[in-house]
Formats: structure tokens, C-alpha cells, sequence
């Protein structure tokens, strides 16, 4: 999923990962769709050049995947305009699904 992803955004330099190697119990088709899902927002609205950190931890024996990326300084969010089902800034960010 993530070389199709950084070959199809040509993001090779702007993602970092560091994975722990974990059996998890879900269907592996399920995680995939998932993480390209969240992986495909992570490209589309962060510039090339800005990072991208994929990371897995162990918490409460619980796998948790965390994706963070880098948001241009253009966009200022306070944490008053961020609300439940709101999309912020969006002028800026809002697609037609599909």
C-alpha cells in the first residue's frame, strides 16, 4: 500500500516509519483499505517537502498505528473551531467522496 502511495504522490524523502513488528487480530484486507485510506488524506493535503510519520506502539495491549503529518503554516486551527463531524477549513480541503 505505501509504495503504490509514495510512487503515486512521489513522495519517496517525506515519509518516516518506524513499525513494531506485532501479530495483530484483524482481517489483513481491512487494515490495508484502512491504512490506505488515512495514508491517501496524509499525501493529498500535506505539501511535498513536509513530513509524514508513520508509527505503531504498544499501548494497554493494544496496537495503535499513529499517522502525523506536517500542515503548512497557512492553515491556522484553534482548538474552539474543532468540533465533532465539522471539517475545518473548508474552502480549503473539502472533495466530492466517491
Amino acid at each position: 500500500v505505501l509504495s503504490n502511495l509514495k510512487t503515486l504522490y512521489k513522495r519517496d524523502n517525506d515519509i518516516s516509519i518506524n513499525l513494531i513488528d506485532k501479530s495483530i487480530q484483524i482481517d489483513s484486507d481491512y487494515f490495508a483499505k484502512i491504512c490506505e485510506e488515512v495514508l491517501d488524506n496524509a499525501l493529498k493535503f500535506t505539501q511535498n517537502g513536509m513530513s509524514i510519520k508513520i508509527n505503531s506502539k504498544i499501548n494497554d495491549n493494544y496496537y495503535v498505528l499513529e499517522i502525523e503529518n506536517e500542515i503548512s503554516s497557512k492553515i491556522n486551527l484553534s482548538l474552539e473551531q474543532i468540533g465533532a463531524y465539522k471539517q475545518e477549513n473548508r474552502n480549503i480541503f473539502e472533495q466530492q467522496g466517491s
